[in-house]
């Protein structure tokens, strides 16, 4: 069955040649751009010195600004039709199907909420969020129902909003149990050098677990799966406190039976700053320009890497230090790391 498509003169395509709107083609189909040129992982400029002409080149070489297959499904995602000269191959076609067609080859409908029938997907579970790759912007449901809906969602603020207050209250805790204020600190590094530690390990074993039963299909995808179909969502880039107090709950539970108790809540509370900074973190390197803060910048390319070059590496979000540790850490080409220092 062929594709509807739409065509468009170069003439019209010279018209979107602006940051405000912005097209791109590559290989004859037409891109717009215009909502993902802030988020690029090698900076706008690339972007922006590329509009309204023909950018396949460019985008197809390896040593000016090499580009992932995860990169040019999530191109592919921004197309809205072809060069009026362009004739359509067969595999053209297959290209030009939009995301909703693809779901539906899997009997998804993605105007519906995702977790139960993709959970029923069994052992095409893992296969069908390869197969989507990276959508643009915009965001599906998880839930019919709007109040389980609603509570999946939540703006970055509500994460140092919700977990701060309780940090420092288990810090007051220790103190009340016998801690010396003089060893805060040191537990304090301690604790949030155990999340990056957690943190490494979740995503590696855990959002990256090979899934096939119903549930761990949805635990998967409702902690990890959405985010790699559409990274850009921006209220779901960090935990909702309903699901990060299940986490906080495990983190805690072995802490009394390990620890001294003034220890243990010492020791809570840098845990939990840990992962505020590892969250609020996701959120500035996903949807946050990173110009003006050189660490922020790094991680921004490491995790970006981890999205659209290789997903089994680069597991450390808040920092590097244990993909170092455990061999998992992998760079861009020094090129892309130029590129990336431009935004």
């Amino acid at each position: 069955m062929s594709v509807e498509v739409k065509r468009f003169s170069w003439e019209e395509i010279k018209k979107h040649n602006k940051e405000a709107d912005a097209w791109m083609v590559v290989d004859g189909f037409v891109h717009d751009v215009t909502q993902f040129i802030t988020m690029h992982p090698g900076g706008a400029d690339f972007v922006l010195d590329n509009l309204a002409i023909d950018a396949s080149e460019k985008f197809k070489d390896e040593l000016i600004h090499p580009h992932s297959q995860n990169a040019v499904d999530l191109l592919a995602t921004y197309r809205i039709g072809v060069v009026d000269t362009k004739e359509l191959s067969p595999e053209d076609q297959q290209k030009l199907k939009t995301p909703e067609e693809k779901a539906m080859e899997y009997g998804i409908d993605l105007s519906k909420g995702l977790v139960w029938p993709v959970s029923r997907l069994g052992k095409r579970y893992q296969e069908f969020i390869d197969y989507m790759g990276v959508l643009p912007h915009g965001r599906l449901k998880y839930f019919d129902n709007p109040i389980f809906e609603m509570l999946t969602v939540c703006p970055w603020f509500m994460v140092p909003l919700f977990w701060i207050p309780i940090a420092c209250y288990f810090f007051y805790l220790s103190v009340q149990n016998g801690l010396p204020v003089e060893a805060l600190p040191f537990l304090l590094v301690t604790g949030a050098l155990n999340w990056g530690l957690a943190e490494w390990l979740l995503h590696k074993y855990v959002f990256h677990m090979d899934s096939v039963s119903l549930f761990t299909n949805m635990l998967h995808f409702l902690v990890h799966g959405y985010h790699h179909i559409l990274p850009m969502d921006n209220f779901r880039l960090v935990f909702p406190p309903t699901f990060g107090v299940i986490i906080g709950y495990v983190l805690w539970a072995p802490m009394p039976l390990l620890l001294p108790m003034h220890v243990a809540y010492a020791h809570f509370a840098g845990l939990v700053l840990g992962y505020v900074f590892y969250d609020c973190t996701h959120y500035f390197i996903h949807h946050r320009t990173a110009a003006n803060v050189p660490y922020l910048r790094m991680m921004k390319t490491h995790h970006i890497y981890h999205h659209y070059t290789n997903h089994n590496s680069n597991y450390g979000i808040s920092s590097k230090l244990y993909d170092i540790l455990f061999g998992t850490n992998n760079s861009p080409v020094a090129s892309n790391l130029a590129a990336s220092s431009k935004q």
